[in-house]
């Protein structure tokens, strides 16, 4: 995705494939913990994140609890 191709904050989005995600951390330094997502997992996107890449920060839908992962840009498509 480009730039001008990136979902807009509030975008409903979806993973195109499986993918290892980064849970936000509730805790300043806590430690980073991870979490597998299955392709077509659901979720709204929140903000984007750059760093040496450039990741989605999606609030993941079916989940007891809110969970709040970074996703690489190149795995999310628009819902």
């Amino acid at each position: 995705m480009t730039a001008t191709e990136q979902p807009r904050v509030g975008a409903e989005i979806q993973l195109r494939r499986d993918a290892l995600v980064e849970v936000a951390r509730a805790m300043p330094g806590a430690p980073p913990t991870w979490r597998y997502l299955a392709a077509g997992s659901r979720g709204k996107l929140i903000g984007w994140r750059d760093r040496d890449e450039t990741c989605a920060v999606v609030d993941v839908r079916g989940t007891d609890r809110r969970l709040v992962v970074f996703v690489r840009e190149t795995s999310v498509d628009l819902a």
